[in-house]
């Protein structure tokens, strides 16, 4: 996740270009201590750690970030959002709540689904994603690309 997402928070510092959406799938919090570094770098505020199988659903802009934790492990959440003229939907259900994870842009859902946290990477200069990833934050941050 780190070496990932360290790249696109230094491209987005000069470039103010990318939009990065987070969402949770199944269980986020057993490694989180490890990437807690790069997830404070995008700003983000709420911490993962003894969430476990928590809801969590995060959109980044440059000039403005949203996130969401669920209350409890057994509620989903969901984001909808436009930016820039960009329409994003994110949701998150942790395991307990339905155990799914989705990101739409544009209509069109790019998330992996995979356990662990779906991120989506979009330009808003090319109009496109640029990349998208899940890291399985359970086993040892394995990246599925």
């Amino acid at each position: 996740f780190n070496e990932y997402v360290d790249k696109y928070i230094d491209y987005n510092h000069t470039s103010k270009d990318l939009i990065i959406i987070i969402s949770v799938k199944d269980e986020a919090s057993k490694q989180f201590s490890k990437i807690v570094g790069s997830w404070k770098k995008l700003g983000l505020s709420i911490e993962l750690t003894n969430k476990l199988r928590f809801s969590y659903v995060a959109i980044i802009d440059y000039y403005s970030k949203h996130e969401e934790i669920a209350k409890t492990s057994n509620h989903c959440i969901k984001q909808n959002i436009v930016i820039e003229g960009v329409k994003i939907e994110a949701q998150s259900c942790g395991f307990d709540a339905g155990n799914n994870a989705m990101i739409k842009i544009n209509d069109i859902d790019y998330s992996r689904n995979s356990r662990g946290l779906n991120v989506v990477v979009f330009s808003k200069k090319m109009n496109k994603v640029v990349d998208l990833f899940s890291v399985d934050s359970y086993s040892n941050e394995i990246v599925i690309r």
